[in-house]
């Protein structure tokens, strides 16, 4: 009965019991081996996110990461992208071929927070450190995604190792290995270079104090800081600026650190909002500041030199300094505060500098060392109770489509006809096409434009977020886990010829703009437009990296109306006999004042190709509504 009156005194029991056997390195062996087990099921059988299917198209696949020589986007991870594109490359276009890189890391993680946590003299924390790292689901749940975190924090701890290392024995290889490994780390996430310019500065500070008149080593661990690190910094904030000047730093928020980054960063970890977490973050913090304050003032005798460049108080360090970087960057540059995903490093900071500062209590007092882990102990049970093999919480929104969406639609395309429209919110854009991709099929794109709208011949969707669907469509399959429904219509519009253009063909070209067809939409204002498209294209591209564009000017020439169908997002090889392409844009609510259509293909990297024979019809759909 006590067990359920007091379960924080019974799971700190259960805690407790298991730190004893973890005396034996082979137990936290164990451990680390069932959680590796368990994360490489999910890269298998979890759906792929938004996000990994937005770096597979946009860079993955079409082989353009490498920054400058590629599109602008926060989501090119360019170290991720790069080893996922040699594993697509060696084993295919699956889940688990994509996430790979980030599996691989895994074991280097286990081994940096290892050989940190030998750092711990008290054997309870250091297993507490091992612990509530791998309790924390959502934070270890990255290593099995292809997005770069899991390589990054992987890099990360052992650019931290190392760096202790470099401060407790002052050796020119430990300065090398930490700056490579913190290099490569920004590398994968190019959010870490604040950290990367916190271990650069610690290690030049201990380099300047430590060598005095040892010229000889000064120089050699000056300069393995100044060509690896200051060097790469440099060039790392130059594209960081390029890139926030383009407006391609939009992820994040502008309401404050704790608004921003603490708050959306603990929803991310539990799955929902907790105020209790907050305040235990906030206390916990204050905690950290006072301990670094009483530890740095009690024993004068140290010279405040030797105190600040302490091994243990690294991530003290790391976690002061990147909030100090992102407020400063905020401040100056109008830079957006990281929000959830972009703050994920801040796990390991905070915990470290927690655990590390509770280890450093005299063993008099060594009892109350253990008072502020107690509310943590509950976060193991959270682990068990988030454990599955079908969605992932840093998609916060499930954005999924189920199979069963897809080859239902499928089902309802004739031979030769152009295949039903499908519309849904913009974020479903990603998971739709890699059915396309991977299932050889060649249905619509999701037409997310005029969201929520009533001309799509199928729609996946919330119910509750348009209650007219309900008039116009019947519900054919439900997706459990979001609650997300596709929905068919019940009288599909008719299409009302209005256009030809036959035999659209080229010879050879690598122009950036080919016309498919023009005309003039003034009398159209108010209708919804389907371009049908028959395509016959021969290209060497692998892949052929091009868009069919169809866009609407007003009378004013400005771009009203945009929609885009990505060739490559439907097949790798673009060949000579090949079945023609058919399928269709539709363009949802012509303004009034719109004055003319242009449809052209945008050959994006000016690859060599032709078109053979193909055409465009444009119809009107005749709404019922």
């Amino acid at each position: 009965m006590t067990v359920f009156l007091y379960p924080h005194v019974f799971f700190l029991g259960l805690i407790y019991t298991f730190v004893v056997a973890m005396k034996k390195p082979v137990y936290t062996f164990v451990l680390f081996a069932v959680v590796f087990v368990y994360l490489v099921l999910r890269a298998i059988y979890v759906p792929l996110l938004h996000d990994e299917i937005a770096t597979f198209f946009r860079f993955v696949h079409v082989g353009k990461f490498i920054p400058y020589y590629c599109e602008w986007s926060t989501n090119n991870h360019f170290l991720n992208s790069l080893l996922t594109y040699l594993s697509y490359k060696l084993l295919g276009d699956s889940a688990f071929a994509q996430r790979l890189p980030n599996l691989l890391f895994i074991p280097v993680f286990f081994c940096f927070v290892y050989k940190i946590s030998l750092e711990i003299k008290s054997v309870l924390l250091r297993f507490i450190f091992i612990l509530l790292l791998l309790s924390f689901h959502n934070f270890i749940d990255f290593f099995s995604l292809s997005r770069g975190y899991g390589i990054s924090l992987a890099l990360l701890a052992g650019g931290i190792y190392y760096t202790m290392k470099a401060l407790r024995d002052n050796y020119s290889l430990d300065y090398f290995k930490a700056i490579i490994l913190s290099l490569l780390s920004v590398s994968a996430i190019l959010i870490m270079v604040n950290s990367f310019i916190i271990i650069i500065g610690i290690l030049l500070i201990n380099a300047l104090v430590k060598n005095q008149g040892t010229i000889r080593i000064w120089w050699k661990q000056v300069t393995i800081l100044v060509m690896l690190g200051i060097g790469p910094v440099i060039f790392v904030v130059i594209y960081l600026m390029d890139m926030n000047n383009v407006g391609r730093l939009d992820y994040g928020g502008m309401e404050g650190f704790w608004q921003v980054s603490v708050m959306n960063l603990t929803d991310l970890l539990v799955g929902t909002y907790s105020a209790y977490l907050n305040v235990l973050v906030a206390g916990l913090f204050g905690l950290i500041l006072l301990l670094f304050i009483f530890f740095t003032f009690r024993n004068k005798k140290i010279e405040l030199t030797s105190l600040i460049l302490k091994p243990r108080w690294i991530f003290f360090y790391l976690l002061t300094g990147n909030i100090i970087g992102f407020v400063l960057e905020n401040k100056l540059f109008g830079i957006l505060y990281p929000e959830e995903r972009t703050s994920i490093q801040f796990i390991l900071f905070f915990l470290g500098a927690l655990i590390f500062f509770l280890d450093e209590i005299p063993e008099q007092f060594k009892k109350y060392r253990y008072i502020p882990i107690i509310p943590f102990i509950l976060l193991p049970v959270h682990f068990i109770l988030s454990l599955n093999l079908s969605f992932s919480k840093v998609d916060t929104h499930n954005f999924n489509i189920p199979d069963s969406f897809y080859e239902t639609v499928k089902s309802y395309q004739k031979p030769g006809d152009f295949p039903p429209t499908v519309q849904a919110y913009q974020l479903r854009i990603m998971r739709w096409n890699y059915h396309n991709f991977t299932k050889k099929g060649e249905q619509s794109v999701i037409h997310f434009s005029g969201y929520p709208s009533l001309d799509g011949d199928f729609q996946i969707v919330q119910v509750d977020e348009f209650p007219a669907w309900t008039d116009y469509y019947e519900i054919l399959d439900t997706e459990k886990l979001s609650g997300a429904v596709l929905m068919k219509r019940k009288h599909f519009l008719k299409k009302i010829p209005l256009a030809k253009m036959d035999t659209i063909s080229t010879p050879v070209v690598s122009d950036e703009f080919i016309g498919l067809g023009k005309g003039s939409v003034d009398t159209l204002g108010g209708t919804s437009l389907y371009f049908g498209f028959r395509m016959c294209i021969v290209s060497d591209a692998r892949p052929f990296h091009a868009w069919i564009v169809v866009e609407v000017l007003d009378d004013q020439n400005n771009i009203v109306r945009y929609e885009y169908l990505p060739f490559d997002w439907y097949r790798t090889r673009w060949t000579q006999g090949d079945e023609p392409f058919v399928n269709g844009l539709l363009v949802q609510g012509i303004p009034q004042n719109s004055s003319i259509y242009r449809a052209y293909i945008w050959n994006i990297y000016n690859a060599t190709f032709r078109i053979n024979e193909s055409n465009l019809e444009i119809f009107k759909l005749e709404r019922d509504y």
